[in-house]
């Protein structure tokens, strides 16, 4: 998320990193008044392995929240229509 980003599809394939994981590690930076962040370390490997072979693209968001929902809305109807 950018606020200057053009929300749109990249051709750059975009890896799987510990930051794309909701941990304690990541998140404590946050209160936790809803009592939701993770009190263990968790092995994220087999999530990461199993997300990674299911067909994904790298898309930019912004904070032109009309911008971004048009575009997923629309990735959204072709992999719909591609099945």
């Amino acid at each position: 998320m950018s606020p200057q980003a053009s929300p749109g599809v990249l051709d750059e394939p975009r890896a799987l990193s510990e930051g794309d994981f909701f941990t304690a590690g990541t998140e404590d930076r946050y209160p936790d008044i809803f009592g939701l962040t993770p009190t263990t370390t968790t092995n994220i490997d087999p999530l990461a392995e199993y997300l990674a072979a299911v067909p994904h693209l790298t898309m930019p968001l912004s904070h032109d929240t009309d911008a971004n929902t048009a575009l997923v809305a629309k990735i959204a109807d072709e992999i719909v229509a591609g099945r």
